[in-house]
Order: structure tokens, then C-alpha cells, then sequence
């Protein structure tokens, strides 16, 4: 009613105009009370500048943000308030603001971005820019919205953690059950040679042929190495677990009589199934260094497979074989038979 009353003392048209001014002028007034109280209210942290990048207004979320007071930062460069920079690097990235006030459009900065806070604090943040245009459509400034996200980082990194959590107990299961299963496959490995050496007991105590008595010693003698071979295995076994297994030291290998005397205890089980255990050495192999233990183990392990899957009157071949045409000489040594392992084996 004040308005109307003043605008009487003015002609018609007169009035009008002053009554449109005044009462224009007080809904300019209404609304930025209306958004100085919005800004203020809202959990982001606001902070808008002119055309020069000096800033001039921050709501209270971004003066917690930052450190910095409106009435401080009033009129100083975006990037001494906002001061930003890579989370991994710590190497500054420039103000956003500047992008917006060059190229009018709204962007983002990037992830992994930190605020350096008035007092040197780190806070993680994302944040989007946009312009401030007028009514023709013209830049005046920009508005930055920006939000301390340690709350969502530290969330992710605990559902990566769950996840990872996850991931050891199922990898933890399957070495149980990896554990499980070669416990039982020990198990059958260790029973099986005594076994066999308990049944050789009863024959030679019921033979009265010294001969026949002579070959089951000499099985027996087999059986109770390939036992030895395999409490061997466990104890290396045992030793690389605890990360305490010796430095290797090469053995000079002479294979013309080193592979002679490795399949030797061989010979009598190919003679019983009626198999060929042919050889196939060079004379002229020069020494291979390397660990004779785990190299015997291996042959052993190979010749005894073949053995198993060589039917009667089939064929085993070792063979060995030097090449020197390499950088690096290699020797190759084969184990092949006549018969493959069925599906069910």
C-alpha cells in the first residue's frame, strides 16, 4: 500500500512507470533473499565469481570447506580459495572456474581430486561449474557447487575390501579343498608301496624257491625307495611352505651312466609285463648340470607312468637329446610309449 499511495502524487502514466520500478525493485530484493537463504541452506558448498575470477559470494558449507571466510575471500582469485589438486600426484589443477568463464559451458573436474584447505588439509571433493548468464545471454560469472566426498571414498574402499575378503575365502576354500585332495592322493601313494612290500613279506614266507625269494627282495628294495621317493617329496614340500628350502646346487650329470643307473630298478617290472624299455643315448652328451635329486624324481615319475599305461608287449622309449645350436644349449630328454591313458584313468 505504501507504494500505491506514493505513485499518487505522479500523472497516470507517470505513476504507472514508478509503481512497475518500485514494485520490480522489491521483487529483486525478495529473490536474492530467497536464494541468499537457499544457498546458505543446501549441503554443498557454493561459491560463484565475476567475470574476473574474483569471488563473490560462499555459502557457510564452503567456508567450512575451504577455511576461508566470505568476508576473507570476498574480492581474491577462485584459485587461491579453491585451490585443488591431484589426489596421487599433488600436482595443482587449475580452477575450473577459468574453463567455464573461457568457454561458457558446464564441466566437472576431475576424479581423484583433493581440496587443499586454508589450514593445509586434504579433502577429497567433486564438483561441477557452470556460467552465470544474464538475460541476453551473457557470461557475468560462474557458480561452483562442490561436495566433501570422504564419506563415499571411504565406503568404496570398505566394499573393496569386503570384496577382496570375499575373494581370499573363496580362494582359501580352494586351496582347502586342492589340500584335501592331495592329502588323499598321498595317502593312496603311501599305503600302495607298503602294501605291496607287505604282500612280497607273505610270499617269501611261504616260498621255499631261493630264486623266486631273491626277485622279491629285489621288488621289495624297489618299493621301499619309491616310499623313500615320496616322504622326500613331502619333506621338499614342507620346506618351500615355510620358504625354507637350500639354495640348489648343480650336479655335473654324467646321463651315459647317471639315466643307466636311475631306470635300472625298472628293468625287472618291464620283464614281468613283457615290455621293451629301449635307450637312446649319444655318446657324446657333455655333462648337465642341475639338480640330480628333483631330476631323478621327475624321470622316475615319468618311466613308472609309462610302465602303468604300456600294455604287454608295447614299447618304451627314453630318449635324449643335446642342442647346442642355440644361444642357450639345451639338452631334451623324451619318454614315450606305445599306449595312451584312457579318459577314465
Amino acid at each position: 500500500m505504501r507504494y500505491i499511495l506514493k505513485a499518487e502524487s505522479y500523472d497516470r502514466r507517470g505513476a504507472r512507470g514508478k509503481l512497475y520500478c518500485i514494485i520490480a525493485g522489491s521483487a529483486v530484493k525478495v529473490n536474492k533473499k530467497w536464494l541468499d537463504a537457499l544457498l546458505k541452506s543446501i549441503g554443498d558448498g557454493v561459491i560463484a565469481s565475476d567475470m574476473r575470477e574474483l569471488i563473490t559470494f560462499m555459502n557457510p558449507v564452503a567456508e567450512n570447506l575451504t577455511g576461508w571466510k566470505q568476508e576473507e575471500a570476498f574480492g581474491r582469485n577462485s584459485s587461491e580459495i579453491f585451490n585443488i589438486a591431484n589426489a596421487e600426484t599433488h600436482d595443482s589443477i587449475e580452477s575450473p572456474i577459468v574453463k567455464v568463464l573461457q568457454n561458457g559451458i558446464i564441466i566437472s573436474i576431475p576424479a581423484e581430486t583433493i581440496l587443499i584447505t586454508k589450514d593445509g588439509e586434504e579433502i577429497p571433493i567433486d564438483d561441477s561449474v557452470a556460467p552465470i548468464k544474464d538475460v541476453q545471454d551473457n557470461i557475468t560469472g560462474a557458480v561452483l557447487v562442490f561436495r566433501d566426498i570422504t564419506e563415499r571414498k571411504r565406503a568404496i574402499e570398505a566394499r573393496k575390501k569386503q570384496i577382496e575378503q570375499e575373494q581370499l575365502v573363496v580362494q582359501w576354500e580352494e586351496i582347502n579343498r586342492l589340500k584335501n585332495d592331495f592329502l588323499n592322493l598321498v595317502s593312496h601313494e603311501l599305503r600302495s608301496p607298503l602294501s605291496n612290500m607287505k604282500m612280497m613279506i607273505q610270499m617269501i614266507q611261504l616260498s621255499t624257491n631261493t630264486q623266486e625269494t631273491q626277485r622279491y627282495l629285489e621288488l621289495m628294495a624297489g618299493e621301499c625307495d619309491r616310499e623313500l621317493g615320496l616322504i622326500n617329496d613331502l619333506l621338499d614340500l614342507q620346506r618351500l611352505e615355510s620358504s625354507s628350502y637350500p639354495v640348489m646346487t648343480p650336479d655335473a650329470l654324467l646321463l651315459q651312466q647317471w639315466l643307466l643307473w636311475v631306470i635300472e630298478p625298472f628293468q625287472i617290472r618291464v620283464q614281468e609285463h613283457q615290455q621293451t624299455l629301449q635307450i637312446n643315448l649319444p655318446s657324446n652328451l657333455p655333462p648337465l648340470f642341475s639338480d640330480g635329486i628333483s631330476l631323478e624324481r621327475i624321470l622316475v615319475e615319468l618311466v613308472n607312468n609309462a610302465c602303468k599305461y604300456t600294455p604287454t608287449g608295447g614299447e618304451i622309449v627314453l630318449s635324449v637329446r643335446h642342442n647346442s645350436s642355440e644361444v642357450a644349449a639345451k639338452t631334451i630328454i623324451t619318454i614315450s610309449n606305445s599306449a595312451e591313458i584312457s579318459i577314465t584313468e
